[in-house]
């Protein structure tokens, strides 16, 4: 019977981090689906002088009703990015569950996650059906903004639209990042907590980008129902639970759980 100094070890540890890592590969797709919004956004964008009389409010409008217009294919491509994650995770535990039971597997296999699913896709709609939101506000505050400091509006009018096609994009990758780590970490808590895990270990992505507090938590082990402080502020939150955070959790199976109930 395999024994939990075989789960600790270093070489099974590799393995587990590149299991459960494999889960955040569903950015990728996710991402490239959000730009597309952002792009078109950015070429709504384009089409206004932010200068001329009603322009803003007329753009504002435009991405208003556009925001509403996505929410069925947000609906959809965010099921997608959740089944994607599901699916990425159920493969992670059984790869690194092959050698525990039968019946925890089954266990596994069969966990209740459909509330987690639904409060994730919720979440997801009103973040993606906010980014043509927030990118006519941007617009506002910058043109307001050039009106009063009395900068020439020529030369103003491509850096409004610019950066606020940039910040467009840039909030479709962060929200991609952020939330596929999101939706990673919900799953797998509600799978560990449905078997009786109660505890994971903390991974970074480990490269000279990991925040320095979650360098320090790498390779700790931590409570899914106690969260470590993981920001500078205090904040508390497991991997994956803050914005731009490629940090993942690994489960940790206590020993009676790796019980060989098939002899």
């Amino acid at each position: 019977m395999q024994t939990h100094d075989v789960w600790l070890s270093r070489r099974q540890r590799a393995r587990e981090h590149n299991h459960f890592e494999k889960v955040r590969k569903a950015e990728l797709s996710y991402s490239i689906s959000l730009r597309k919004i952002a792009n078109h956004v950015g070429e709504l964008i384009k089409a206004y002088n932010p200068f001329h009389p009603g322009a803003v409010s007329q753009l504002e409008d435009i991405l208003g009703r556009y925001s509403q217009i996505i929410r069925p294919w947000a609906h959809a491509t965010s099921a997608r990015m959740i089944a994607e994650v599901s699916r990425r995770d159920e493969t992670a535990w059984r790869k690194h569950s092959e050698d525990i039971s039968r019946n925890l597997r089954k266990e596994i296999e069969n966990a209740p996650i459909g509330p987690v699913v639904k409060q994730i896709q919720a979440d997801q709609v009103e973040l993606i059906s906010s980014i043509p939101v927030q990118a006519g506000t941007k617009v506002q505050e910058m043109a307001r903004e050039a009106m009063i400091t009395g900068r020439r509006y020529e030369a103003l009018v491509p850096e409004i639209q610019n950066t606020a096609t940039d910040m467009t994009r840039n909030r479709a990758t962060l929200i991609a990042r952020t939330e596929t780590g999101k939706a990673a970490t919900a799953i797998v808590q509600a799978r560990s907590k449905f078997i009786g895990v109660e505890t994971y270990m903390w991974m970074s992505a480990g490269d000279r980008d990991v925040r320095p507090m979650h360098k320090r938590l790498h390779g700790t082990i931590q409570r899914w129902d106690a969260p470590p402080v993981a920001e500078t502020n205090g904040a508390q939150h497991h991997p994956g639970d803050f914005p731009n955070c490629r940090c993942i959790a690994i489960p940790q199976v206590p020993d009676k759980l790796w019980a060989d109930d098939e002899s």
